[in-house]
């Protein structure tokens, strides 16, 4: 892989196998949606890669740092930040959104609004799903970026480590139902998922 197809800034160790595994559990928690039609992923980086990997048939990325040359048939790339701003999108427009490796680069107060945004732009029976570091590796990250493990241009723009707990309530008030909310934790508990069904 070479430097312009790396998901993350920087050229480090572990990011290639980490957004794999970050894919990975966002495919198996998007199976649950009802239609596979169109997928919003937001933060998707300067190189999509799980978009290029996704099995949806119309795929979308938002990302001020993306590369638009990166830009296939497939993909729709929009170059735009997404922190205080709604969401340049019409609602109930997609089947399934995916925040993988974002949440912790926002102020709580960003995440609450890009949730909110995330539920009014999904459809009935639609699925959120986002990835985010545990609260407990904020040390073992900053060790890991040192010693060029990780990432040492995303992992100092980190803003916040949310618990799946507060999490889960942070989707809650984002109009998402408690019963239709599943989290859980990989790669040894050092990341933790969450994934939310649009009941209306």
């Amino acid at each position: 892989m070479n430097k312009k197809n790396n998901p993350t800034r920087g050229y480090y160790l572990a990011e290639m196998f980490l957004a794999k595994q970050r894919a990975k559990i966002a495919s198996v928690a998007l199976l649950k949606t009802k239609k596979h039609e169109k997928l919003l992923d937001i933060g998707c980086g300067s190189y999509p890669y799980f978009l290029e990997q996704s099995y949806f048939k119309r795929r979308y990325g938002l990302d001020p740092m993306v590369d638009l040359s990166a830009r296939q048939a497939t993909l729709n790339l929009y170059k735009q930040s997404f922190v205080g701003r709604s969401l340049p999108f019409t609602d109930d427009y997609f089947d399934a959104i995916s925040l993988l490796a974002v949440a912790e680069h926002l102020y709580e107060a960003d995440d609450r609004l890009l949730f909110k945004e995330a539920h009014r732009v999904l459809n009935n029976g639609g699925v959120f799903v986002l990835t985010t570091p545990a609260p407990w590796t904020e040390g073992l990250l900053s060790f890991l970026a040192k010693i060029n493990i990780v990432s040492k241009e995303e992992e100092a723009e980190h803003k916040s480590l949310l618990s799946i707990k507060l999490l889960k309530n942070m989707l809650v008030d984002a109009g998402f139902s408690e019963n239709q909310i599943t989290s859980g934790y990989f790669e040894l508990g050092m990341n933790q998922w969450v994934s939310a069904i649009k009941t209306i």
